[in-house]
C-alpha cells in the first residue's frame, strides 16, 4: 500500500512518544510537530496550547492555532516537497470516540489560515480509557488521561 506524504507512519509509536515527553492530563491541547510524517516520522517538537481542550467553538481557537503556527518551527510555504506535519493531540474525559469538541477542533484549522507548509489534518484523542486517531481510527488503551493539573 502506497503511503501518502501526510499519512504517519506509527501513530501509535507517535503517541508514546509524545507521552514520553509531556503529561497528557485533562483538558490538554498539543501542538505536534512531525518531520517526515510517512517515512521516519521524526518528533521535533511539542507545543502546549493555552487552552482547554474542551472547547465549544470553533472561533476560541481559530487564532490561535494561526499564532501558534507562526512560531512553530516548519516553512513558511507548503508545495511538493512538504516534509512536516502538525498532529493535534485533544485530551479530556470520556468516551474514547470523536464528539463535539473534536470536531470544533477540525473547524478551528479549517479556518484558521495560518498558512504554514505543514500537513495539519490530523488529531489524536486521548482519554481516560486510551487514545485514538483520527485518520487512521487506530488507538489503544495507552498511553490514557493522567488525571487533572494540578
Amino acid at each position: 500500500m502506497e503511503r501518502n506524504p501526510w499519512d504517519y507512519d506509527d501513530p501509535a509509536r507517535l503517541i508514546e512518544q509524545i507521552a514520553d515527553r509531556h503529561l497528557l492530563l485533562e483538558g490538554c491541547a498539543l501542538l505536534a510537530v512531525v518531520e517526515d510524517p510517512a517515512t521516519e516520522q521524526r518528533l521535533i517538537h511539542i507545543e502546549e496550547l493555552p487552552i482547554d481542550s474542551r472547547i465549544e467553538h470553533f472561533l476560541q481557537v481559530q487564532d490561535l492555532i494561526c499564532d501558534t503556527m507562526q512560531d512553530l518551527l516548519v516553512p513558511d510555504f507548503a508545495g511538493p516537497d512538504t516534509r512536516h506535519g502538525v498532529m493535534t493531540v485533544v485530551v479530556r474525559p470520556g468516551l474514547c470516540v470523536f464528539g463535539r469538541h473534536e470536531q470544533e477542533w477540525f473547524m478551528g484549522w479549517r479556518y484558521s489560515n495560518h498558512g504554514r507548509g505543514a500537513f495539519t489534518s490530523d488529531l489524536i484523542l486521548v482519554t481516560e480509557h486510551g487514545w485514538v486517531d483520527f485518520m487512521t481510527d487506530i488507538g489503544g488503551d495507552h498511553p490514557h488521561m493522567l488525571g487533572q493539573p494540578e
